[in-house]
């Protein structure tokens, strides 16, 4: 199609440089015959015809390449047979993960981790990571929160720096009590996004279960100012105001997280109790 296009490009060039020529040489040929008005004319006609003959025939020579151009398939390269095959399995186990068969989902990601050289190609990669993250995410739905720390550990390796993960890393560190490598993760946050208020509410959940109840206090008033409006954020803030024993303050954060929705009825039992 490409080189029938070229050739009839070719040809209406030829033409529209003939209809030039004559347009050109015509009048002086004519000259022996007509008199000199006339050739002027003459020459005015041929120019024009041959302008018009030009216009109309490259016009013609973009239509027909346009619409060629659209005719012609687009043939897509074969892709790689572990693409096709990983991309299969990831659909399949994404599937089963949606109807809540966590069994069926968990093999189909680890045919996709089992296989080898994944790592090497950067499609393949992606797709490693997404079984990685997915068995992750099953791992951690039913509590077994080491191999989901594993799994998205190795999904970073392949993925650096992906902010989503690290906050999985770091939410899942301090489930398994690692509270200073939590707070670790989440400064590697902060670093590429000093902004990322999910990552300083972890980082100051971190803290407060380190003890370390003022420096949490800074990091969810930081989360704060950035979404005010975010339940979690005040019924966090209650907890560490009532472990500094601030309890007027803790009481009136847990009935701003309950008036946004949170679950705080515990909480706000104890504050009817004081009279808070």
């Amino acid at each position: 199609m490409i080189a029938y296009v070229t050739y009839t490009l070719l040809i209406l060039f030829v033409i529209s440089f003939l209809f030039t020529i004559v347009g050109l040489i015509a009048p002086k040929i004519t000259l022996f015959w007509y008199k000199k008005n006339r050739t002027r004319r003459l020459s005015t006609l041929f120019y024009g015809l041959s302008s018009i003959f030009c216009i109309v025939l490259w016009i013609g020579a973009f239509v027909i390449a346009v619409v060629l151009e659209d005719s012609e398939p687009v043939v897509e390269a074969p892709k790689n047979p572990k693409v096709l095959l990983t991309d299969s399995l990831l659909k399949v186990a994404k599937a089963y993960s949606q109807s809540d068969q966590i069994d069926q989902a968990r093999l189909n990601y680890d045919k996709i981790i089992g296989l080898k050289g994944l790592e090497k190609d950067s499609v393949l990669r992606v797709n490693l990571v997404s079984a990685y993250k997915g068995r992750g995410k099953i791992y951690k739905d039913i509590y077994q929160n080491q191999k989901a720390l594993l799994d998205y550990e190795n999904a970073s390796k392949l993925e650096k720096n992906n902010i989503s993960i690290l906050l999985e890393i770091a939410e899942l560190k301090f489930l398994t009590y690692d509270y200073k490598s939590s707070i670790s993760v989440c400064d590697q946050v902060l670093k590429m996004d000093t902004a990322n208020a999910d990552a300083l509410t972890q980082r100051s959940i971190s803290k407060e279960f380190s003890n370390d109840f003022n420096a949490a206090l800074l990091d969810i008033n930081k989360a704060l100012f950035i979404y005010p409006s975010r339940a979690g954020y005040y019924s966090t803030r209650g907890r560490i105001y009532a472990k500094l024993n601030d309890l007027d303050k803790a009481c009136k954060d847990y009935h701003k997280a309950s008036d946004l929705g949170a679950n705080v009825a515990r909480e706000l039992k104890v504050c009817q109790k004081s009279g808070k």
